[in-house]
C-alpha cells in the first residue's frame, strides 16, 4: 500500500525534516485512521500567499491562500475534510478524518513578490510536518 512505501521512506524523510536550515520546525505526527491533525503554518507578516504542499517533492497542492482576501483554493480530496482558521500568515490548517493515504510530509510554504527583481521569492515557513496514518480506529469499550 501507499502508507507502507511512506514507512519505508520514513527515515529519508526524518533526516530531511530535521536538516531544514533557518528557523524553520518541523516535526513527525503519528495518528490513527480516521482521526485529525493540525499543521499550525507560521511566517513573518511580510508574506503575501500561503501554499500547504504535500510529498517529498512538494507537487501536490493541498491548499493555496492570498494574503488576508478571502481568496483560497483546497484541494478536491480535502474539500469536506479540511478547515482553516487563524489570521494570515499564522495559519492553522486541520484536516479530519484521516486514512493511510495521507500519510507523508507536508510543507508550509510562503510567498512575496519582489519588485526589485520582478520575481516571486519563496521560502519554508514553520509547520511542516511527516504525517504517519497508521492502523484502526481505537474501538469504543461501550
Amino acid at each position: 500500500t501507499m502508507s507502507a512505501v511512506w514507512l519505508k521512506l520514513i527515515t529519508i524523510v526524518c533526516l530531511s525534516c530535521t536538516a531544514l536550515s533557518g528557523p524553520e520546525r518541523s516535526e513527525v505526527v503519528w495518528k490513527e485512521i480516521g482521526g485529525a491533525f493540525t499543521i499550525q503554518c507560521r511566517s513573518e507578516p511580510n508574506q503575501e500567499f500561503l501554499t500547504l504542499r504535500r510529498g517529498i517533492r512538494e507537487d501536490i497542492q493541498i491548499f493555496y491562500k492570498v494574503g488576508t482576501s478571502e481568496k483560497n483554493e483546497i484541494a478536491a480530496e480535502f474539500r469536506d475534510r479540511l478547515q482553516f482558521n487563524g489570521v494570515f500568515p499564522n495559519i492553522d490548517l486541520l484536516i479530519k478524518n484521516l486514512t493511510s493515504d495521507d500519510t507523508g510530509p507536508y510543507w508550509c510554504e510562503y510567498a512575496r513578490f519582489d519588485s526589485k527583481s520582478a520575481a516571486f521569492i519563496t521560502k519554508k515557513g514553520n509547520g511542516s510536518v511527516l504525517l504517519v496514518v497508521r492502523g484502526e480506529p481505537h474501538q469504543s469499550l461501550y
